[in-house]
């Protein structure tokens, strides 16, 4: 019930859900894996609601499980991590974040999917930070060009959208207006065609 509420925007009923969720699974045989994804997704909702002191609490206690989670929570993690960073005004701390995400995304073990989708994640991730908080509008491209292809392999048409919008604006940022309106007009028709609503 927690992820419907969440994915509708209502954080605290989501909120509501995870608590209890939460106390089951420590009520349980201890499952790292388990355990952090309640902490995880329990923190994502404090911090969705502006209550950082609790959202970091929580993701507190699933940095203390870091060492016994699979490749993919620990990314999981680092990504929760990197956004309670950026809502509280760090990004230098949040550029850190990245630098983990993409050590781990090394060095576990992920399936192929896993692969395409968490690089996908860091390459959106890297873009955005170079958009929003160096204006460094060519890397970013770079790094959406990046995205784009990806979402490619994964053939997951609402991150290609999304890639194509965001190099769309990119381009337009280093007055690169024929790319911006292409890649803008591409994303435009790729949503269109998948019925993506943005």
């Amino acid at each position: 019930l927690g992820g419907i509420y969440n994915s509708n925007g209502n954080f605290t009923w989501s909120l509501e859900n995870r608590l209890k969720t939460v106390e089951i699974l420590e009520s349980m045989p201890p499952k790292p894996n388990n355990l952090a994804i309640g902490y995880i997704n329990t923190a994502s909702d404090y911090r969705q609601l502006k209550q950082y002191p609790k959202a970091t609490e929580y993701l507190e206690e699933a940095r203390k499980l870091l060492d016994s989670l699979s490749g993919r929570m620990k990314i999981e993690y680092y990504f929760e991590y990197y956004n309670l960073v950026l809502a509280t005004g760090k990004p230098e701390e949040a550029k850190k974040v990245l630098v983990s995400i993409d050590s781990t995304r090394g060095i576990v073990k992920l399936s192929n999917y896993q692969k395409l989708d968490y690089g996908i994640l860091s390459a959106k991730l890297h873009g955005d930070f170079e958009m929003n908080y160096t204006n460094d509008y060519l890397k970013a491209l770079d790094y959406y060009i990046q995205t784009h292809e990806l979402a490619l392999q994964l053939n997951d048409n609402s991150e290609i959208s999304a890639a194509l919008r965001n190099a769309g604006w990119a381009s337009f940022e280093v007055k690169r207006y024929p790319d911006a309106v292409d890649y803008l007009s591409r994303a435009y028709q790729k949503a269109s065609e998948s019925q993506i609503r943005n």
